[in-house]
């Protein structure tokens, strides 16, 4: 049933039906790590394939944030993780301790429409949907209005290396993080699918907090089309939005954010300025250049 502002809301007799672990007849929740196929009675079919899968999803995500929690990533209720299961993206909530979320806590929308399709059921209390929903909303779109780019997952951070990297930006005078030639490039995808090289030049987008996170929106996605194969985009004083097709491919390119943010720090304290490549490197930036070819190991010698 719906709300007097038109958000879903779960009701009595609809709990169990919209999610497939939730209540059972003595109010307590069923345990979601147990197989949906062990719950089923009867044959396997496709319908408990579906609910495995979604029970799956839900649960990596509360387990995706508890991580990432213990990382300082989405302390003091701030972030959000969301991953895309097919016409399905699942949201965890806005303002609830990350650490502590159920897999019957996500808010379920529908792709490529994102309209909402089920809210958590009345008995894990009174949930609000993510304040970050807007701005992962407009990651996905990615997938939709460019050929050949796909969003599969999308992860905001409050990571403390991601706020101070954008106020060193900020002493600087750029709206722009820029590195190269640094290992860690090598585990970012372009949104066009193509890996950064070691000696490629990362640049990630900065753009200025707002009172209220929704009303980062404008600029995020303005952020995107200025940049369109950055994977991420830092907000100032703030933390960091990241993307990727599926949530390996975020939670991947999360790591190596932040690693690099970490190490953008630290070589300034030690007087290098990674924006450049070091000197007397053979190895340096061309745009026009390819992918070098395949590995080739020696044939195997004769006995």
């Amino acid at each position: 049933m719906s709300s007097q502002d038109g958000s879903l809301v779960a009701g009595p007799g609809r709990c169990c039906s919209a999610v497939p672990f939730c209540c059972s007849a003595s109010g307590h929740t069923s345990n979601a790590l147990e197989p949906a196929r062990e719950r089923a009675a009867g044959p396997w079919s496709s319908h408990d394939q579906r609910d495995a899968e979604e029970a799956d999803t839900r649960l990596l995500i509360a387990e995706l944030c508890k991580q990432f929690y213990h990382l300082g990533w989405v302390t003091g209720t701030g972030g959000g993780v969301s991953i895309r299961d097919g016409h399905n993206i699942y949201i965890a909530p806005s303002g609830v301790q990350k650490e502590r979320l159920h897999p019957i806590n996500m808010f379920v929308l529908d792709y490529p429409s994102f309209q909402p399709l089920i809210s958590p059921p009345a008995c894990s209390g009174p949930l609000r949907p993510s304040q970050c929903t807007p701005l992962f909303l407009a990651a996905y779109r990615i997938g939709i209005d460019r050929p050949g780019a796909e969003v599969g997952s999308v992860i905001h951070t409050h990571s403390p290396e991601a706020v101070d990297v954008t106020i060193l930006c900020e002493l600087r005078g750029e709206d722009a993080f820029v590195i190269t030639h640094h290992e860690m490039i090598k585990g970012i995808r372009r949104n066009s699918g193509e890996y950064h090289r070691y000696q490629d030049e990362l640049v990630i987008p900065i753009i200025d907090n707002t009172p209220q996170e929704r009303d980062l929106e404008e600029s995020l996605s303005e952020a995107i089309r200025r940049h369109p194969e950055a994977p991420a985009v830092l907000v100032r004083r703030h933390g960091l939005y990241v993307w990727g097709r599926s949530w390996r491919d975020a939670k991947t390119q999360c790591e190596c954010l932040d690693a690099l943010f970490n190490a953008t720090i630290r070589a300034r304290l030690l007087g290098c300025d990674m924006r450049f490549p070091p000197a007397g490197s053979k190895y340096l930036h061309d745009r026009k250049s390819t992918e070098a070819g395949p590995l080739r190991f020696p044939e195997p010698q004769q006995q």
